[in-house]
């Protein structure tokens, strides 16, 4: 699959044999969004309270900004997982 927009249709559809219904895909759509409102929400607190290393926090930033639109290998998941890892010793 290309990095281009799909559109509500299409995303309803990907790898699946039925459709997904549209409520189905805003109600997990909104989740998801709650979710990461949550993480970024406790990645904060996390820098704030000296748990998380800002400053290789800011590389994980860095290196996730240089990516954007860029297709993820398993080597550049490898990079990021050890990046997190090292954020949160």
């Amino acid at each position: 699959m290309s990095l281009r927009e799909l559109t509500l249709t299409e995303a309803l559809r990907v790898g699946r044999l039925h459709p997904v219904s549209k409520g189905s895909y805003y109600r997990v759509l909104q989740q998801a969004r709650t979710k990461l409102r949550k993480s970024v929400g406790n990645i904060l607190l996390g820098a704030y309270i000296g748990v998380l290393d800002l400053p290789t926090l800011l590389k994980l930033l860095d290196t996730l900004a240089k990516i954007q639109g860029k297709t993820i290998t398993p080597e550049l998941t490898d990079v990021i997982k050890k990046i997190i890892e090292k954020a949160v010793e």
